[in-house]
């Protein structure tokens, strides 16, 4: 075993002591359920430092931002439809485009994207949802089918931020509302109805987000990463109990079960219900440590995104020897 295999034991080892995560918690109701809730000292971060936030100086590369498709589509396995996240990215860009150049075209693309982005909106107990509008198996398990319409965590969380985003760029009271139901679509738990969800609470009180909301759940660490994000975001522009309870829910319980992802010396599971082990995901889950790390100052995020790098650097290391995977 190499030196570096020992550090990552030894690692390992230390990281379960360093993990604070049981203690000091509270137990607080959202929507009459029991979540557990860790204290965080949660940042105050500048628009350019925001989390994998469509943030820095680059614009879209179009000579007429009007030309850009009104509403972009996907074709997957011979279905053609909407997917969320890539439209959502692409507002994103668009108000950053804006931000950075002050051309009102990028801001008026955003607009009409926009509109027909909202028509194709799921409204159900007070949540606005953007669906997935063709199915989709995870992993290509057939028994995993994803069934159009489905929602997602992580498309929720780039909607959020958009909509945020629009907000804080034009004032229009039109898009805070447009916020407002999409963070409701985080509150709205999982319960025995077949309506949409992305949310629900474990049998230990412990708050998740679901990128892909299969039951029993898949877990993906990457997308929840992604929608604490978004959350982080509305708790910059809300600054409330609500917003700040349920991002520090959702970071407590990242913390809780993190470890559970790790594999020392190996890649990272994609997710815990599959356990599937992929290197760029491993290199993406490293960068989320490290920015959410910076939203909630926890050492804890800190150490185990060295870990994970540590990891890679075995990994890579026996790939170099000619060892297995």
């Amino acid at each position: 075993m190499s030196v570096l295999s020992f550090l990552a034991i030894g690692i390992g080892f230390a990281l379960r002591l360093l993990n604070g995560c049981s203690r000091n918690l509270s137990t607080i109701s959202l929507n009459g359920i029991a979540i557990k809730v860790k204290d965080y000292s949660l940042q105050r971060l500048d628009y350019e430092s925001l989390p994998q936030g469509y943030t820095g100086r680059s614009t879209i590369s179009v000579e007429d931002p009007g030309e850009i498709a009104e509403l972009p589509t996907l074709t997957y396995k011979g279905q053609k439809g909407y997917h969320p996240v890539r439209i959502a990215r692409l507002l994103l860009a668009l108000l950053n485009s804006y931000k950075v150049t002050s051309e009102q075209a990028y801001l008026e693309k955003a607009k009409v994207i926009s509109d027909k982005y909202v028509d194709t909106a799921t409204e159900s107990t007070g949540a606005m949802y953007f669906p997935y509008t063709f199915d989709f198996h995870l992993h290509g398990i057939q028994k995993e089918l994803m069934e159009a319409p489905w929602y997602s965590g992580m498309a929720q969380r780039i909607s959020l931020s958009a909509y945020v985003r629009f907000y804080q760029v034009t004032g229009e009271q039109k898009y805070l509302g447009i916020v407002n139901k999409v963070f409701k679509s985080f509150t709205n738990l999982r319960n025995n109805e077949h309506n949409p969800w992305i949310a629900y609470v474990d049998d230990n009180g412990y708050y998740w987000i679901e990128e892909y909301p299969i039951w029993p759940p898949a877990h993906t660490l990457n997308g929840f990463l992604y929608a604490i994000f978004g959350l982080y975001e509305y708790w910059l522009l809300k600054q409330d109990v609500e917003s700040e309870t349920v991002l520090k829910a959702a970071i407590t319980t990242i913390q809780h079960y993190l470890s559970q992802y790790r594999n020392p010396g190996e890649l990272s599971f994609y997710c815990l219900k599959h356990k599937v082990q992929n290197l760029a995901y491993h290199k993406i889950h490293i960068n989320q440590l490290y920015e959410l790390y910076l939203i909630c100052q926890d050492e804890y995020f800190h150490e185990m995104m060295y870990a994970f790098q540590r990891d890679l650097l075995i990994y890579q290391e026996r790939l170099e020897a000619g060892e297995p995977k």
